[in-house]
């Protein structure tokens, strides 16, 4: 909630909350209802749209999140079917071993990446900016494919049958995909079409991608007491948009993703 308060604070386009589901309220945040009791779920499923994303309020991976699909009074969410009292309850129940979960609108890849990604899943672009000289840069990125029915873009060391593709940061174009043949155990290999549309990966350009490298040194310069983070950021249907930031930034998916070792030269950019 910090990240999502701090974009709301500085004018930065990220999804929007449209509620947290805790125990007990929450600090708060500019627009984000705390829901902790049936009814006001009920007031708030509402006005809410048809489709959901749903992932624990301190998840890492995409572990744990599942979508949530309203049709009049059927839902269908994690596996189940029900109705909007049925969700949650099944919610409540796992607060047991969450925190929260943060209710958010189901978004959808731009239709420039039609083909390059799969339709379940959001894909993001991972991109590491630092500070030099007082000034924001944007030092490396990838993009982050879906694959199949996966809902999540994490890449899991190739686990989750998802992609990567380095990006060159000069001119938005792919590179070739990577992921691994197998998922229970990584076994890289290259990919140049996705695997289930046959389009084209390696060589297509980022039709978004000055606005995406706009938006990750604006959004560095207002961390400016951190020197360097991963964001993971979105374009989507309505924009681009902010989805998360790391400051200990997973360095093999770029590593896999651009098919060389980075020690050096993140060392020799962060000096």
């Amino acid at each position: 909630m910090k990240f999502y308060q701090h974009c709301v604070e500085n004018g930065l386009p990220t999804i929007p909350v449209i509620c947290v589901v805790a125990k007990s309220p929450g600090p708060t945040v500019e627009g984000v209802e705390w829901v902790c009791t049936l009814d006001h779920w009920r007031t708030v499923m509402r006005d809410a749209p048809t489709e959901l994303f749903i992932k624990p309020i301190d998840g890492t991976y995409g572990e744990g999140a599942f979508v949530v699909s309203k049709d009049g009074t059927a839902v269908e969410f994690d596996g189940c079917s029900g109705s909007v009292d049925d969700l949650f309850a099944h919610l409540k129940n796992r607060l047991v071993h969450e925190r929260g979960w943060l209710v958010q609108p189901r978004m959808r890849s731009h239709p420039s990446l039609d083909g390059i990604v799969s339709p379940h899943g959001l894909a993001t672009v991972r991109a590491v900016t630092h500070i030099c000289k007082g000034k924001a840069e944007l030092l490396i990125a990838d993009l982050k494919i879906t694959v199949g029915d996966s809902v999540v873009d994490n890449f899991s060391k190739g686990k989750s049958g998802n992609l990567l593709a380095g990006i060159s940061v000069e001119s938005g174009s792919l590179g070739t995909a990577w992921g691994s043949a197998r998922r229970d155990w990584p076994d890289m290999m290259s990919y140049q079409r996705h695997p289930e549309t046959d389009r084209m990966i390696e060589g297509y350009r980022l039709t978004f991608w000055n606005e995406l490298t706009a938006l990750a040194l604006r959004a560095q310069e207002s961390l400016p007491q951190l020197l360097t983070l991963g964001w993971d950021i979105a374009a989507t249907r309505d924009g681009v948009m902010l989805v998360e930031t790391n400051t200990t930034y997973d360095v093999s998916i770029l590593q896999i993703a651009h098919q060389r070792g980075l020690k050096d030269e993140l060392l020799n950019a962060l000096k």
